[in-house]
C-alpha cells in the first residue's frame, strides 16, 4: 500500500513537471508582439519652418538673409525661364495657365517626392516634372537653428508671350443708338440692340470717345491663375 502511494505521488511530480515544461515550450512558439514603431524627429517633414529653404547660388552674397531670400527667388525664375520649353501641342490649342508641383527638399538639399499638386494639361504638366528633377540642391530649411525635411509648392506659369492667346466675344449694344468702339485696327460701329463677335488677345483695351474724350469701355484679362480669358467691365456697354 506504501508503495502504490509512492508510485501515485511520483506520477503526479512527473505529469506537473511535464505540463509546466510544455507551457515554458508554448511561450517560446508564441512570437513577441512587434515593437511600435518610433517616428524620428529628424524624419518629420514640415510644411513651415523659421528659415525656409531657397534655391541656391546666393549663399555666398554679403546682406540680411531677406536679400539672399529676393536673389534665390530670382535665381530660380532665371533657371525655370532658361529651362522650360513650352511644349508645342500646348501652344497650337491655346493651353495657358499654372502647374503647381510639390516636392521635398532633404536635410542635404535634395529634391524628393516631386509630384503634381495642380494640374493644367499633360504636356505641361511633364514638362514642368522635368524641369524641377533638374534644379540643382537648394539650401534647406531650419527650424530652431536645425536643419530640416520640408515640403515645398512652387507654381510653373506656361505662357506664351510672343503669341498671346485670343478668344472670341460678342460685343452687344443694348441701346437705342448706335455705338462706336475703338479697337487695335480702328473703329467699330455696332448698330442699337445688335451685337458683333471680337476676337480679342490678352491685354487688349478697348474705349469709346464721348465728347471728344476717350473712356475705357472694358479690358481683357486672365483669371487668379492666368488660366481663363475673361472680360473686366469698366463701363456698361451701349450707354
Amino acid at each position: 500500500m506504501q508503495s502504490l502511494k509512492l508510485t501515485l505521488l511520483l506520477l503526479i511530480c512527473l505529469f506537473s513537471s511535464f505540463a509546466f515544461a510544455q507551457e515554458e515550450n508554448d511561450k517560446q512558439l508564441v512570437p513577441p508582439p512587434p515593437s511600435p514603431e518610433i517616428i524620428e524627429e529628424s524624419e518629420q517633414v514640415y510644411t513651415i519652418v523659421e528659415e525656409m529653404p531657397r534655391f541656391s547660388g546666393c549663399e555666398d552674397m554679403d546682406g540680411m538673409n531677406s536679400e539672399k531670400v529676393r536673389c534665390a527667388e530670382k535665381k530660380m525664375l532665371e533657371f525655370l525661364y532658361d529651362n522650360l520649353t513650352y511644349p508645342q501641342a500646348a501652344k497650337e490649342n491655346c493651353i495657358e495657365g499654372v502647374v503647381v508641383a510639390r516636392f521635398t527638399i532633404e536635410k542635404d538639399g535634395s529634391l524628393s517626392n516631386t509630384k503634381i499638386l495642380r494640374a493644367l494639361d499633360n504636356d505641361c504638366d511633364e514638362e514642368a516634372l522635368r524641369v524641377v528633377n533638374m534644379m540643382p540642391n537648394w539650401i534647406p530649411g531650419k527650424q530652431r537653428n536645425e536643419i530640416v525635411r520640408v515640403e515645398y509648392n512652387l507654381p510653373i506659369r506656361f505662357k506664351d508671350q510672343d503669341n498671346p492667346c485670343s478668344a472670341t466675344f460678342m460685343l452687344e449694344n443694348d441701346g437705342k443708338k448706335a455705338f462706336t468702339v475703338n479697337t487695335p485696327d480702328g473703329p467699330i460701329t455696332i448698330s442699337p440692340n445688335s451685337y458683333k463677335p471680337m476676337k480679342l488677345d490678352i491685354g487688349t483695351t478697348l474705349t469709346y470717345t464721348r465728347k471728344s474724350k476717350e473712356f475705357t469701355l472694358l479690358q481683357v484679362t486672365e483669371d487668379m491663375d492666368g488660366k481663363a480669358i475673361s472680360i473686366q467691365k469698366v463701363m456698361k456697354k451701349g450707354r
